[in-house]
């Protein structure tokens, strides 16, 4: 299984937008691209944390892919 972790920063006040966005786009991605298993955009919670880069406005998306 290979993992890829790919950011993607977005202009402040466009997290909404850009999220629809990657909702239309994920079925589109699994469907086109053989080997990805999946396709998950996510957001960063401010969680407090000593260790944490909170990134309010990224979007990280996790691939997964057959190998």
């Amino acid at each position: 299984m290979i993992y890829v972790l790919a950011r993607a920063r977005v202009r402040p006040g466009c997290m909404k937008p850009a999220l629809d966005c990657y909702r239309q786009l994920v079925p589109l991605v699994l469907a086109a691209e053989p080997g990805c298993l999946a396709y998950e955009p996510t957001g960063d919670l401010d969680r407090g944390l000593g260790n944490q880069e909170y990134a309010p406005d990224e979007i990280l998306v996790v691939e997964q892919w057959r190998s």
